[in-house]
């Protein structure tokens, strides 16, 4: 089992983040892995506009992999999903995540687009801890 993780703390701390993440999908095939990371990617760009309280930013990213599955969390101190997209996430079918995924609005797609490009997207506390999974 492999185990990292990494602390945003400042803007400039992203840059390296998305560094040591390019490094975590090695593993993948190039089409998975690129499809992978543009759902961590969007997971991250989400902290950036949802997830830092007024005083601070703070996102803790991990990584584990048993060689079958690559496992990446990504967790910020935000307030949250609004219940209107906790909503569409918990009951919506995966045909209303694609016509979201396909709209042409400037934000609201990330959801869409991480679930579209991960094998499984798992929302905890309130949408402030995001876990997508992809197989090997």
């Amino acid at each position: 089992m492999k185990y990292d993780k990494c602390i945003v703390k400042k803007p400039q701390d992203y840059h390296a983040a998305r560094k040591k993440i390019k490094n975590w999908l090695q593993p993948l095939q190039s089409d998975q892995q690129f499809f992978f990371e543009v759902a961590v990617n969007e997971a991250l760009n989400n902290t950036v506009h949802h997830g830092r309280n007024e005083e601070e930013i703070y996102t803790s990213i991990s990584f584990e992999s048993d060689g079958t599955k690559i496992i990446v969390s990504i967790e910020d101190r935000g307030s949250g999903l609004t219940k209107e997209a906790e909503t569409l996430y918990r009951q919506a079918s995966e045909e209303v995540f694609k016509r979201t995924a396909n709209t042409l609005k400037q934000s609201g797609r990330g959801l869409a687009i991480m679930k579209e490009c991960s094998d499984n997207m798992i929302l905890e506390e309130n949408g402030r801890r995001v876990t997508l999974i992809k197989y090997i």
